[in-house]
């Protein structure tokens, strides 16, 4: 599995994947500003945690780090699971990510609720 290279988001800012550290993280030089923590549960990468310094917070550096993140998931042909609040947030904005993101994750088996929602009005319609 390779790492994707850092990307610099602001003045001095990058996110950088550390898979020894399981996280997604927001660079400020050395220093880590944010994360978005992740675990590997059966194969779906479960986002339990996602936080940014309030000194960098209301600048789109936290949306910025989900959209990373999640292309990085679907560049490994992986889902996953949003556990955190703002992961699940982000997920339910961008529907262009329903292909990766797994609700209640490998136990529950429930697909995002608009793919599901989909599927139904495709079976009502008879299409």
């Amino acid at each position: 599995m390779t790492t994707p290279a850092p990307m610099r988001v602001d003045e001095g800012i990058v996110i950088a994947k550390n898979p020894d550290a399981s996280r997604y993280e927001l660079r400020d030089g050395d220093r880590v500003i944010g994360f978005a923590h992740y675990s590997d549960r059966n194969g779906e990468l479960a986002f339990d945690h996602t936080v940014v310094g309030k000194e960098y917070g209301g600048r789109g550096l936290a949306t910025r780090l989900a959209e990373y993140a999640f292309a990085d998931v679907r560049s490994m042909g992986r889902t996953l699971v949003p556990m955190c609040s703002f992961i699940e947030a982000w997920a339910r904005k961008h529907p262009e990510y329903d292909d990766i993101v797994v609700w209640g994750g490998a136990d529950g088996q429930e697909r995002h609720e608009r793919a599901a929602e989909g599927g139904a009005a495709e079976a009502a319609s008879g299409r």
